[in-house]
This record gives structure tokens, sequence and C-alpha cells, in this order.
């Protein structure tokens, strides 16, 4: 399964009636990336009126949510959310922080501009194709270990790390969806 995705930041800004809309678009793969890059945020603009945001993480079982912080329910983060869907980006986190310039917009208003200033974001963003991956750990003899390793350094396959104390080389690596089977040929070719 591919998704569409990015593989790095983007930034865009918006103003009406004052107030200064900052968006952030940023690959997001896990909700603890995502923590950390809102607390980032957060750091980086102290004295912001609202930190919105939108995300969608993850592939088959979509982790999603929309969050207002403080604006008028559904104002902001839905907005936010509903140019992710429009998109059709995963894996990524859409952040409007928002500095008031003293004139209410009313609702309409801001989801207007919540809109807007995810879209200036989402329009410079180059779009890229990505895949799921599948974490695993291969235990290997040591007569298997050189060759499998050079097959999955030939395939590109990322290796995480390597260890010898049991006796045999534990290798745990990652590996896209579509080379599952291949890396299955490949091991039952060494056995």
């Amino acid at each position: 399964m591919t998704i569409r995705t990015i593989d790095k930041t983007y930034k865009g800004e918006y103003k009406s009636s004052q107030s200064r809309f900052l968006s952030y678009l940023m690959p997001t793969k896990t909700i603890s990336g995502f923590k950390e890059q809102l607390l980032q945020l957060k750091k980086e603009y102290p004295k912001a009126s609202h930190i919105c945001y939108a995300y969608r993480i993850g592939f088959e079982n979509e982790e999603i949510r929309a969050h207002d912080d403080g604006e008028p329910s559904g104002s902001a983060g839905k907005p936010i959310l509903n140019q992710l869907y429009s998109s059709q980006l995963q894996n990524v986190s859409l952040f409007v922080v928002r500095y008031y310039g003293g004139t209410k917009l009313g609702i309409p208003g801001l989801i207007e501009a919540y809109k807007e200033a995810a879209i200036q974001c989402l329009q410079q963003a180059e779009i890229i194709e990505d895949e799921e991956e599948y974490f695993l750990t291969l235990q290997l003899e040591t007569f298997k270990y050189y060759e499998v390793i050079k097959a999955l350094k030939n395939n590109n396959i990322n290796i995480l790390n390597s260890d010898f104390t049991t006796g045999k080389y534990m290798v745990k690596i990652s590996l896209p969806r579509s080379k599952k089977q291949w890396l299955e040929m490949i091991l039952s070719s060494y056995s």
C-alpha cells in the first residue's frame, strides 16, 4: 500500500483583518513525533494566540485528529483537516499558528482563514509516494550472515542494527511491504 506524503517541512503565511496565520506542514509518522513537533512550535511561538492543527498518521489503521486550541468548535482544526483530505496526504501534521490582530473574524471568517493558511502550505508541498514498512528481526547463522547482508544492501533494505551476542547474528531491518515476498525467497535460498 502506498500513500501520498512529504519528506520535509513546508511553511505558509496568511493574513486576515490584522491577524497573522503561520502554517507548517510536517512529515509525521508517529503520535510521539507529532507531540514533539507541537512542543517545538509552542516553544518557538510562546506568544501565539492559538496553535491549531490536524494530522493523519498511519497507513491502513490511520490516526486522525483535528484540534481548535480554544477557537470556536469546528472553526480551525476541521478546516485544516479537510485540506489534508483534499490533498490526500497521510503521515503528516498541519499546524496553523495564529497571532490575533485585534479584530474578531467570526466563525465564517475563522474557517476561511484557517483553510487559506493550510492551502498556502499545501500549495508548496512536493508530494512523494511512500510505502508501509515492516520491522523484522532476522536470526542468522554465521555462514548465512554475509550473503544475506549483501543481498539486503544490494536491494536498499534498511539495516537498523546487527548484534552477535547469542552465538547467532540478530539483524533488525525495515523493508517495504512490496519486498516481503522477495525477503522470504532470499532467506529460504540460504537455509
